[in-house]
């Protein structure tokens, strides 16, 4: 059995602009919160003598910037592989854009939002998420069929994974909680996804 572990990353610059939608984002940059959560994250995997067989991560800035300060102070001495297929959900064109104008009520009827397959213009749905995302932990699996992954990414996209192995809803989805640095664990036995919790919380500040 492979454990797979998804750790959202710590707090972003965007993360800081509720009004905006972030999506991918990609050079978003960890906020001095983020930094902190980070290390308190590796403290506590220290503490707990937690040690992975592999760490990946998001391409993204603020993930492996997550990656690297947790492992330092975890005091594990590993490399970071990057996979593109762990990218947060790419917003197309309404990057960026304040929410209360991508998410309209014109919009959601439009780019069908509410749905599995919906996606804005030059963006990705839940569904198409899944199907980058599936074939990780797959693959993780086939590479350590018995070992421990930690996997850096981003809360949406960890909760479109987990919710389309549990079969909800884009709402559902929507309605899971992902806060940053919390942990999902997903195991995989024989090629078979399990989602044992989603954004379990394991440190405070």
């Amino acid at each position: 059995m492979t454990e797979i572990l998804f750790i959202r990353h710590g707090e972003s610059s965007m993360n800081t602009r509720p009004d905006l939608v972030g999506g991918r984002s990609y050079h978003a940059s960890l906020t001095i919160r983020g930094s902190r959560q980070a290390a308190l994250f590796g403290a506590y995997l220290r503490s707990e003598q937690i040690r992975p067989d592999v760490v990946f991560a998001s391409p993204a800035i603020r993930t492996d910037a997550t990656a690297r300060i947790t492992l330092d102070n975890a005091g594990i001495d590993m490399p970071v592989l990057h996979d593109d297929r762990l990218l947060e959900i790419s917003h197309g064109t309404y990057e960026g854009q304040p929410r209360k104008n991508v998410y309209s009520e014109a919009n959601k009827r439009r780019y069908r939002i509410s749905e599995l397959d919906g996606k804005l213009p030059g963006g990705e749905s839940v569904l198409d998420i899944d199907q980058r995302m599936r074939p990780f932990i797959h693959d993780v699996h086939e590479q350590y069929p018995d070992g421990t992954a930690y996997v850096f990414g981003h809360g949406f996209a960890i909760r479109s994974l987990a919710g389309m192995i549990h079969g909800l809803t884009k709402p559902e989805i929507f309605a899971e909680l992902t806060p940053n640095l919390s942990v999902t664990s997903i195991t995989m036995s024989r090629h078979t996804p399990t989602v044992h919790y989603v954004g379990k919380t394991v440190i405070s500040e």
